[in-house]
């Protein structure tokens, strides 16, 4: 579909990006499909993954922020770690919506004859919260691992016979951990450590279309430290130049922006 750009990684793993370059992954087992993310939601995220749906679909959100969980009025459910649910649910109400499409349009974002209807009758009662954190797709199995950081209910995903995880908004080009919800340093640095030796050769971020190697994550971690902490230098965010926010490279392809208000 013209609205988003679709690539298949591996077998049965579809990696789609939408307007705002925002990925979702599709997961694909013998009789069930994982969605994970929703994105942004201004076009019909379900009718781009219908050809792809094997079984019953089970959707799961990342975490709760509205890049990842707008997309959601196009199923009938949606779940997120309870730790996020209700941030999750007021993201996705009707004012947030009108609020986000206001922002996106003056960004170019959208098409100038396109028609906010559907996106704005978006409703919270279909958000859900995530109970089970495995899941069975018929020769897969998803394992949902609780990551706070980015948010305090962030959640990655392993598929152990993929060697695959994937990171939500846990590890990205850029990854941001300055918002209010965001947990410190210390706490997203532990959190980081714990994901180093689950069993996974590859990764795919949600702000990445590619599939990058899970060394480099590891290698990103390694690189957690305080001394690279110590190395940030200043670097204001638009449009939240009011968060005292921090630069650093704990990969060389990998930025981490913090806020140094809460290190601890």
């Amino acid at each position: 579909m013209e609205h988003f750009t679709v690539t298949q990684p591996l077998p049965d793993v579809f990696h789609i990006q939408d307007v705002g370059k925002v990925c979702m992954t599709l997961i694909r087992g013998d009789n069930a499909t994982l969605l994970w993310d929703t994105g942004m939601g201004f076009h019909d995220v379900a009718a781009c993954i219908a050809p792809y749906v094997r079984g019953q679909l089970h959707v799961v959100l990342s975490h709760g922020h509205y890049d990842h969980a707008c997309g959601q009025h196009y199923f009938s459910e949606s779940l997120v770690h309870p730790v996020d649910l209700n941030r999750c649910r007021r993201i996705v109400s009707r004012p947030s919506r009108t609020a986000i499409l206001k922002r996106m349009s003056e960004r170019g974002m959208l098409e100038p004859d396109y028609t906010a209807d559907n996106f704005l009758n978006g409703t919270p009662k279909t958000i859900q919260p995530l109970t089970e954190m495995t899941l069975d797709l018929g020769g897969l199995d998803v394992q949902f691992i609780l990551s706070p950081g980015h948010t305090g209910g962030s959640i990655v995903a392993l598929i152990e016979q993929k060697k695959l995880l994937l990171t939500g908004d846990t590890w990205n080009p850029h990854t941001w951990l300055f918002f209010r919800e965001s947990k410190s340093l210390a706490t997203y640095t532990k959190t980081a450590k714990k994901l180093y030796a689950l069993p996974a050769e590859h990764v795919l971020r949600s702000h990445d279309l590619a599939m990058l190697p899970m060394q480099t994550f590891r290698n990103y971690i390694d690189g957690l430290t305080q001394d690279t902490f110590d190395k940030a230098e200043p670097c204001p965010i638009p449009p939240y130049t009011n968060i005292r926010t921090y630069c650093c490279f704990p990969e060389p392809g990998s930025k981490l922006v913090f806020n140094a208000d809460k290190l601890g």
